[in-house]
């Protein structure tokens, strides 16, 4: 039997490392729900939360459950996970210390272990209201994991962590042009590290699901700050460009997210992604159609005939849209066939 001292246990612990002790660990009840503990109150009137110690021979031992011959194993792993995660839902339980062990071992199990429930799951643990950032910074060690290794099979993996990860919230403030302002669960810092590093990846490998992803997060900051119509002041330009705030802002953030992921798409995929860029350019969404414009200036081969005549529109050469249709004009003017020169400068005019 294993010593109950919890000096010793600690130890313990963290130095065992073979699969072979779970069922011991188990039968001694060390990983039952409920001795995961809450946060706890100190003297002070502060939030303590305390580490479960267990929890340390299951990252460990998680490194050897990639080969398929430990799948055995790897469902029992799963199974802790679940039952952990679906006792604190039921009783309002939060230790983000346990949720950031438990996303450095899920993301060592075999994809095809996880069933569609555990998005909520970890949705539960990505909104702990003490400390979200060790969750997500393991959440996007996963989702970098599942792109550089890219199969079919993780489509819908990476998806999920891309709703999840970037998931919007509501908060009241601190917005010029309205009273509720959206942000993201995780911080900004590593998210927008996060975003860059993956944006032009899932664009490439999965394409219009990643892009709509992406977009329908852009619509919800919208949504939710109601600036659509004042996106020249948030963003001056969709390309990088020194007239840009810092984009240390959500909005920002998810912007350049579609705006890589996009790109990326079309270069890769210029057929698929060719009537999703039109839908842009027709979009009754501000920020989206100077998207769509940006999209179709530094990518003037893949515009078709019906694109130009859709830039080439009174109402885009309008204030909101100038500093793009400038870029689309300033790169590709030359290459636009004579009636549509002649239709450019002859809707200058009348603008």
């Amino acid at each position: 039997d294993l010593e109950e001292d919890p000096r010793y246990l600690k130890n313990f612990f963290s130095e065992i490392k073979k699969l072979e002790w779970f069922d011991s660990i188990i039968t001694q009840q060390f990983l039952c729900p409920n001795n995961n503990p809450p946060p706890r109150k100190t003297k002070d009137d502060y939030v303590s939360i305390p580490s479960w110690p267990v929890l340390d021979y299951l990252v460990a031992a998680s490194k050897l459950l990639q080969p398929q011959q430990n799948d055995g194993y790897a469902e029992k792993f799963i199974k802790v996970i679940r039952e952990v995660t679906d006792y604190a839902i039921e009783n309002d339980i939060n230790n983000h210390r346990t949720w950031w062990k438990f996303a450095k071992i899920i993301r060592r199990i075999r994809i095809d272990l996880l069933v569609p429930e555990d998005k909520e799951r970890v949705k539960f643990w990505f909104k702990d209201p003490y400390d979200k950032m060790l969750v997500g910074k393991e959440l996007g060690v996963w989702l970098s994991y599942l792109l550089d290794n890219y199969t079919d099979n993780y489509e819908c993996h990476v998806i999920s962590l891309i709703d999840v990860i970037f998931d919007i919230k509501e908060v009241k403030g601190g917005n010029a042009f309205g009273k509720q302002k959206a942000i993201l669960y995780m911080d900004n810092y590593h998210a927008e590290a996060l975003a860059k590093s993956i944006a032009g990846k899932a664009g490439t490998l999965i394409g219009l699901k990643a892009v709509r992803k992406f977009e329908s997060k852009l619509q919800c900051t919208l949504d939710i700050e109601k600036n659509d119509r004042q996106s020249v002041f948030w963003r001056p330009a969709i390309e990088e460009h020194e007239q840009n705030l810092p984009a240390d802002n959500t909005q920002v953030i998810i912007l350049k997210a579609v705006r890589d992921c996009m790109e990326a798409f079309i270069k890769t995929h210029s057929a698929e992604a060719t009537p999703h860029l039109l839908r842009l350019l027709l979009s009754g969404s501000q920020i989206k159609r100077r998207i769509g414009i940006y999209i179709a200036a530094t990518n003037f081969s893949m515009v078709t005939p019906e694109m130009v005549l859709k830039i080439i529109n009174v109402d885009n050469f309008e204030d909101f849209y100038r500093h793009e249709m400038w870029w689309f004009l300033n790169t590709n003017f030359s290459q636009l066939a004579n009636d549509d020169k002649s239709r450019v400068i002859n809707t200058i005019k009348l603008s």
